[in-house]
């Protein structure tokens, strides 16, 4: 999954994925706030400086800590660079 909180950020990437091929990459509007998916459902986060943009930081890592499946550890990576 590739998200934003910005609609046009999330076009963007959609237009990469679909120029790619990418079948098993879907993208969404989504908050890191308020991560609107279950539970354990992701094995891993790569941020690229998001959480500098987050209202409450804290509250994000702990919504982003939520969504991870247990057997992740603690999988979260801010990044400032993706190829």
């Amino acid at each position: 999954m590739v998200s934003d909180v910005v609609d046009e950020m999330v076009a963007v990437a959609a237009s990469r994925v679909t120029e790619r091929g990418l079948g098993n990459v879907v993208t969404t509007v989504l908050d890191l706030e308020s991560i609107d998916q279950p539970d354990a459902t992701f094995d891993s986060d790569v941020c690229r400086q998001g959480l500098m943009f987050a209202v409450e930081p804290a509250c994000a890592l702990t919504r982003s800590d939520a969504s991870y499946a247990p057997a992740a550890g603690w999988p979260f990576k801010e990044v400032s660079v993706i190829s």
